[in-house]
């Protein structure tokens, strides 16, 4: 699931492209502009050198049907920090399910 910075909500949910799975560590994606060609704060840079991340690219298409009009509330998953809007959290689906709001 992706949401937007913006808001807390979200029915975005995405197929992953099991093929494109690559390894990284924190520094790979930094050095590497993952985040875009500006320099991220030191906060994230200090938060991504400690860590390793597993990336996959989204398949072709629209969002999946899979959950055709069900909103999630992403501040109700377990790890959902509030000063990392933006980082990646691994959920179950008992738990993703547990977030529905409607």
């Amino acid at each position: 699931m992706l949401h937007d910075e913006n808001s807390s909500m979200s029915g975005d949910i995405y197929r992953l492209n099991k093929e494109s799975a690559r390894f990284w560590s924190g520094n790979d994606l930094l050095n590497d502009k993952y985040f875009g060609e500006e320099e991220p704060p030191d906060k994230t840079k200090e938060i991504y050198e400690k860590h390793s991340y597993i990336v996959f690219e989204l398949e072709a298409g629209e969002t999946s049907s899979d959950f055709d009009n069900i909103l999630w509330d992403v501040t109700k998953l377990p790890g959902f920090d509030p000063q990392r809007k933006s980082h990646p959290i691994v959920v179950s689906l008992t738990q993703l399910m547990n977030a529905v709001v409607s």
